[in-house]
Parts: structure tokens; C-alpha cells; sequence
């Protein structure tokens, strides 16, 4: 947020996003180092807004960490997504960027103080069985399948985004559904490669229907169930998937698959939750 809210007589604030918000109360307080969560309102939607006080927290999720520290980091913001699900909030824009981390120089190395999931403007009170229908919600390069069809959208669509990251920070420092403008084709638009990459490494047939299933039980009319179906019939023998689950990397092992397959299974209805991904194998030598 771009104003400090810690004045007592302040009624309204602005976003990162440009809206203007009205502060309807504090919800949490837990001095300067944490900042303030605040329930506000815009154009009579509700909001879980966080403060983040300047100059305490750092990105650097971008740098190349230790494995032990950048596992921190993610169980961290785990723990942190797991919380808001056990309130039925849906955090909805999981992205490398929405994790901020507080850090100290210790006697062997970066020292990861404390992590912060940051950017709830978008986040959303979404007890099951409701979901959230009719928006793009969150960044097109770390979106769930679901998010790009406009819903519908739970917890289970903060889990693939989460996966996304965990791939980003541990395999590979590119966005691997980020797309550069030169791979583009005359008349080819971004989200037709985004989707086709999606379907490569996560689509196998059995989630893939479940998905459509999904779509269709949420509205049978949904225009993106054809377009899911025209991205997955352009595989074929000359141009088959890449499953990620057949992906061979000297960063890829096995626990480390297994809980990528887990959290990015194409079909929403399962994927694990939070809470299970905290107790795979891949985190347990992280306290």
C-alpha cells in the first residue's frame, strides 16, 4: 500500500493497483516489523489489505540462494497461504514477486528472518463450496488453467500458481510460461503459447477431461472449454507434451517431481492443499 495507515484518523488509502480504498477496520496489528492487515472496501467489494512497512522487507527471490535457504522461503510463504485457506481466503495473484523476505547477513550465510505473502487486493472470502466465476484473476505467466478460463477458482487455483513458483525458484530461474516477444509467430498471441505450455507439462488425457468436467460443471457455456480442447488437439506425433513428470534435470528429484505433479495437476479437484504440501517429503528437512 502507498500510505502509511498507522495514523489514527486516516479513512482511506490507495493500492499498488491505483484504487482507492475505504478502511472499515484493522484487522491485525502486530506493530512496525509486520505492518497491518485491514479489512477496506472499493465500489462495494471487500479487501484484506496488508501493510508493508518500507525498508524492512528485501526481494530477493530473484538471486541464486542456497537450496536449504530458498526452502525456507517457500514453507515459509506455504505456511502463510496455508493460513489464509484455513480461513477460506483465496489469495489469487501467487507470483515470485508477491514474496518478500526479510534477511540478515549471518556467520555462514544469508539468514532468512522472516517471509511475507504479500499483495491481497486481489484475495477473496471463499468458503466451499463457492468459487469465484467471471475474472481472469492473477498474472497470465503464473496463473492456474482455471484462472485463464475466468473460474471457477479456489484454493486449489493459489496451490498450481504456487507450484509455478516452486519451479521457478528450484528448477529453473526463467518463468517457464513466461513468453518473450521474438517466440511469438505472425498474428500468435501470448496466452495461446501460455496455454499450450500448460497442457504440455501438466495436461496428460485422464486430468485434462477432469478439467474440462470442471469448466463445464462451473458453466456449460464457458467459451474456454473450446479453447482448451483446440490447444490440446495441436499435439500430435511430430509435435507431442513435454510431461514434466518425464523431465530429466540434475535439479529435478524425485520428492522434489512429486510434489510438483501433486500441486499442478491439471485437474482442480486434485490437487493437494496447503496444508498437504507443508507435510510432503521435499520440505520435511526444513524446520
Amino acid at each position: 500500500m502507498n500510505e502509511d495507515v498507522r495514523g489514527g484518523d486516516l479513512t482511506e488509502l490507495e493500492g499498488l493497483s491505483g484504487h482507492r480504498y475505504k478502511i472499515e477496520r484493522v484487522l491485525q496489528d502486530k506493530g512496525s516489523l509486520l505492518g497491518r492487515v485491514i479489512l477496506a472496501t472499493h465500489r462495494k467489494e471487500k479487501f484484506f489489505l496488508k501493510e508493508i512497512p518500507p525498508n524492512n522487507y528485501e526481494f530477493r527471490l530473484e538471486k541464486n540462494l542456497p537450496t536449504a535457504t530458498t526452502k525456507t522461503i517457500l514453507k515459509d510463504t506455504l505456511r502463510g497461504l496455508a493460513a489464509m485457506h484455513d480461513k477460506d481466503i483465496v489469495h489469487n495473484d501467487i507470483k515470485a514477486n508477491n514474496i518478500m523476505v526479510n534477511t540478515t547477513d549471518g556467520p555462514h550465510g544469508l539468514v532468512v528472518k522472516q517471509t511475507q505473502l504479500t499483495d491481497l487486493e486481489d484475495s477473496a472470502h471463499c468458503p466451499p463450496p463457492g468459487n469465484l466465476i467471471g475474472a481472469q484473476l492473477g498474472n497470465w505467466m503464473w496463473r492456474s488453467p482455471e484462472a485463464h478460463a475466468g473460474g471457477p477458482m479456489n484454493k486449489s487455483s493459489d496451490i498450481f500458481a504456487f507450484a509455478i513458483v516452486v519451479m521457478h525458484l528450484r528448477h529453473d530461474k526463467t518463468i517457464i510460461f513466461g513468453v518473450m516477444k521474438e517466440e511469438l509467430g505472425e498474428d500468435e498471441e501470448v496466452l495461446s503459447i501460455v496455454l499450450e505450455r500448460q497442457l504440455s507439462y501438466f495436461g496428460d488425457p485422464e486430468a485434462f477431461n477432469g478439467f474440462l468436467q470442471y469448466l463445464y460443471d462451473g458453466n456449460p457455456r464457458n467459451p474456454w472449454i473450446e479453447i482448451f480442447q483446440a490447444a490440446q488437439s495441436s499435439f500430435n506425433a511430430e509435435y507431442p507434451r513435454e510431461p514434466f513428470s518425464l523431465w530429466q534435470d540434475e535439479s529435478i528429484d524425485e520428492d522434489f517431481r512429486g510434489l510438483i505433479v501433486k500441486m499442478a495437476n491439471f485437474n482442480p479437484e486434485r490437487r493437494i492443499t496447503a496444508r498437504e504440501a507443508l507435510e510432503h517429503k521435499w520440505f520435511m528437512d526444513v524446520k
